[in-house]
C-alpha cells in the first residue's frame, strides 16, 4: 500500500512539471542587436590655449549620406533624407552611431547647440577607406563590414558673448605659438566699420570719423544697430601691443557676394534684410619676437601615422639650402645645431633671414623608422621636401621671421 501511494504521488509530481513547462513563457527577452557598424567621436569647445576644454552637450550630430549631408539647405530638407541617422553629444563630450550600415561616402555633420567659430572636423583614424577624407567642418567616411570608426572628432570656439539682434561683430586673439590660430584674446584692440564703397574709393578717408569698437578682456568687439548694407571691418591699433604682426582675418561664414580682400587687417562684411548679423569675424595677431626656426620631434605609436609622443634627445642640425633642396655648407659645419626636449620640442633662434633646411640627425636610442615629415604651413617659394624623410626646408624673410611648426614623426 505504501509502494502504490508513493508511486501516485510521483505521478502527480511529474504530470505537474510537464504541464508547467509545456506553458511557460520567456520573460526579459533581451532586445535584438543593432545591425551595422558603430561610428563615434567627441565635440568639444576650445579653451584659451586651444585645448579641448568643454563639451559640446546636447549638440546635434548627423550621418548619412554625403550628397545630402553636405548640401547648404540641409537642415531644412533632413526630413527627407533616407537612412539619415542622428544623435547628440553627451556631458563627457561623447557621440555615438549605432546599427550604421556600411557604404561608402557618408558625412558626419555636427551643430553645436551655442554660437561657435571656427568649427573643424578631424577623422583621428583615417584608414585609406575608398573616399575617406578630411573637410573642414564635416568629416567624411566610408564604413566596412565588422568596422569600429572611432576618432571622429570636433572641435570649435565657442562665442563668450551674445550678439546683438542687429549687429557686426567678433573677436581679436593673439597667436601664442606660431601655429596661425588664435590662442589669448587681445584687448583694447581697435576695430572700425567703414562703407566699402568709401573703403574702395581712391579719396583718403578720416578714420577717426567711422564707428569704433574696442575688443574687451575676451576679445569681442561688436557695432550694433547696423543697417543693411555692405561694409569693411578694419583693425587700426592695439594698445595692448606696440608693434604686432597680421596673421590672418576671416569672416568665419561669408556671406554670397562678399568681396575678398587681400589686405590682412580688413573683412569685407554684407548685412541684408533676411540676415541682419554677422557675428563671427576674427583677427588674430602675433608679437614679433626673435628670428627663429623651431618644431618638434614625434613618435607615432600606435601605427596612425601621426605623432603621438615626443621625442627627446634628438639632435637637429640648420643648413643653408642648396642646390636639388639639400644642405650645402663650405666646411662641412652646420650653421647651428640643437636638440629636442622632453615635449619634443626644437628651435633655432636669432636666424637671418634666407633659405635653409632643417637636418634632423636623430639619437641612437630614438625612433628610425621616418613616418613624415613636414612644415605645417610652407610660405611661399619654399621647395617640398626631398626623398629624404630627414629634411625640411624653411625661408625666413622680412614678412616671415619665425616659422614654428616643422614636424618630424618616427615610429620604432
Amino acid at each position: 500500500m505504501k509502494n502504490i501511494i508513493s508511486t501516485l504521488i510521483l505521478t502527480i509530481a511529474v504530470m505537474t512539471f510537464t504541464s508547467c513547462n509545456k506553458d511557460s513563457i520567456i520573460i526579459n527577452e533581451s532586445p535584438p542587436l543593432p545591425t551595422g557598424e558603430t561610428v563615434s567621436g567627441t565635440a568639444f569647445y576650445l579653451g584659451p590655449a586651444g585645448t579641448a576644454v568643454n563639451p559640446m552637450v546636447d549638440a546635434s550630430v548627423y550621418l548619412g549620406d554625403s550628397l545630402h549631408v553636405s548640401s547648404e539647405d540641409f537642415r531644412d530638407a533632413q526630413d527627407t533624407y533616407p537612412g539619415l541617422l542622428l544623435t547628440f553629444v553627451d556631458k563627457e563630450g561623447n557621440y555615438i552611431f549605432e546599427g550604421v550600415i556600411p557604404k561608402e561616402n557618408q558625412v558626419i555633420r555636427i551643430f553645436p547647440q551655442d554660437l561657435y567659430t571656427d568649427l573643424e572636423g578631424v577623422d583621428n583614424t583615417l584608414d585609406g577607406d575608398n573616399n575617406e577624407e578630411l573637410t573642414n567642418e564635416l568629416i567624411q567616411i566610408s564604413i566596412e563590414e565588422d568596422e569600429v570608426d572611432d576618432g571622429n572628432d570636433f572641435t570649435a570656439w565657442k562665442h563668450t558673448t551674445e550678439p546683438a539682434p542687429i549687429s557686426i561683430s567678433g573677436f581679436v586673439y593673439e597667436d601664442t605659438d606660431m601655429d596661425l590660430i588664435g590662442d589669448t584674446p587681445i584687448t583694447s584692440a581697435r576695430i572700425v566699420l567703414i562703407d566699402y564703397e568709401l573703403y574702395i574709393s581712391p579719396d583718403p578717408l578720416d578714420l577717426d570719423k567711422f564707428p569704433s569698437s574696442y575688443s574687451q578682456e575676451n576679445g569681442y568687439y561688436e557695432f550694433r544697430d547696423i543697417p543693411p548694407g555692405e561694409y569693411v571691418a578694419q583693425h587700426i591699433t592695439s594698445t595692448f601691443y606696440g608693434e604686432i604682426n597680421c596673421i590672418s582675418s576671416m569672416d568665419q561664414s561669408p556671406e554670397a557676394g562678399e568681396p575678398e580682400i587681400s589686405e590682412c587687417q580688413v573683412i569685407a562684411v554684407n548685412l541684408t534684410e533676411t540676415d541682419p548679423t554677422d557675428y563671427d569675424n576674427v583677427f588674430v595677431f602675433s608679437t614679433p619676437g626673435p628670428a627663429s626656426i623651431s618644431g618638434y620631434t614625434l613618435e607615432d605609436t600606435d601605427m596612425d601615422l601621426m605623432g603621438d609622443a615626443p621625442i627627446e634627445g634628438n639632435r637637429l642640425e640648420l643648413y643653408e639650402r642648396g642646390p636639388f633642396g639639400f644642405p650645402t655648407s663650405p666646411d662641412g659645419l652646420p650653421l647651428a645645431w640643437t636638440y629636442s626636449d622632453q615635449d619634443g620640442y626644437f628651435e633655432f633662434r636669432n636666424i637671418p633671414n634666407g633659405e635653409y633646411v632643417i637636418y634632423h640627425i636623430g639619437s641612437p636610442d630614438s625612433p628610425s623608422n621616418c613616418v613624415s615629415n613636414m612644415d605645417q604651413s610652407p610660405e611661399a617659394g619654399e621647395p617640398e621636401a626631398e626623398s629624404s624623410c630627414t629634411f625640411i626646408p624653411v625661408n625666413l624673410t622680412d614678412m616671415v621671421t619665425a616659422d614654428g611648426d616643422n614636424i618630424y614623426v618616427f615610429s620604432r
